[in-house]
């Protein structure tokens, strides 16, 4: 890594940025309600990694999705 940029306002790892709201890597951004993998929004319908969505009609990958996208096996 460039210790010139180290602490570039554009660099994820600047220590300085590290708890920049708009740092997804943020500590204090873990449980941001845009973060899809905070614990809090784990079930959260948004979440596509949603268990409880998994099998929504509305998810292109739900296992139960029929050739049709209907809730039905194939």
């Amino acid at each position: 890594m460039n210790p010139v940029n180290a602490y570039d306002p554009t660099n994820p790892f600047n220590p300085i940025n590290r708890y920049d709201s708009g740092n997804p890597a943020n500590p204090i951004n873990h449980y941001s309600p845009s973060n899809p993998f905070n614990p809090v929004n784990q079930y959260h319908l948004d979440n596509p990694l949603n268990l409880i969505n998994k099998y929504n009609s509305d998810v292109p990958f739900a296992p139960l999705d029929g050739p049709s996208g209907s809730r039905t096996r194939p």
